[in-house]
């Protein structure tokens, strides 16, 4: 009987008729509400679209000139970017003084025979890449009637599952340190209900 249980409560007069969820005890939290239902949507023309004009194409900037080879110096090894601090060159001309000649820069050129005239950009040399090429302009878009939007039926709602259940206080044992969930193996309780045999008696569940 429920009093068998009731026997072997904690001492504090907790028992698990109150405290465990399999005999019926145990706590829940707050219900959880059902959301109202929707209102019907209203459906609103969707705006035409407006045809933009067709961008002018950008023309590309020219390709970046690159001392050929890369890391150039002359027979001095003074490399191209020197050149500008000698005064020698500036954005790919030669600027030597009047006194001097290009063929001042031509005898300071490396043993190979290169001099910074055709190998330092500096010097309106080095070696550019093939031209990037500029972008044909798009066609004038075509406008297409946009599709009416379809209203779409309102959701019934979902109705939200009870709450569960939770032993109360959580960890709860009974004065023979035997927890809630024992008491199913132990076939005292089962779905919230106390099932202890007709044949045990009080003194049974308490010896």
């Amino acid at each position: 009987s429920e009093a068998a249980i009731i026997a072997r409560g904690n001492t504090d007069g907790s028992n698990a008729i109150t405290a465990c969820c399999i005999c019926g005890g145990g706590s829940t939290g707050p219900p959880v509400p059902t959301p109202e239902p929707t209102p019907e949507p209203t459906v609103a023309p969707a705006p035409q679209p407006t045809p933009g004009p067709t961008p002018v194409p950008t023309p590309q900037p020219a390709p970046e000139c690159e001392d050929t080879p890369p890391g150039w110096t002359d027979k001095l090894s003074v490399p191209c970017a020197n050149y500008s601090r000698l005064e020698l060159c500036a954005n790919g001309e030669v600027t030597v003084p009047v006194e001097e000649s290009e063929a001042a820069i031509i005898a300071r050129g490396n043993t190979d025979g290169s001099n910074a005239i055709t190998a330092c950009c500096i010097c309106g040399g080095g070696s550019t890449g093939p031209p990037v090429p500029t972008p044909e302009p798009t066609p004038e878009p075509t406008v297409a009637p946009a599709p009416q939007p379809t209203p779409g039926p309102t959701p019934v709602p979902t109705p939200q599952p009870a709450p569960e259940c939770e032993d109360t206080p959580p960890g709860w044992t009974d004065k023979l340190s035997v927890p809630c969930a024992n008491y199913s193996r132990l076939e005292l309780c089962a779905n919230g209900e106390v099932t202890v045999p007709v044949e045990e008696s009080e003194a049974a569940i308490i010896a």
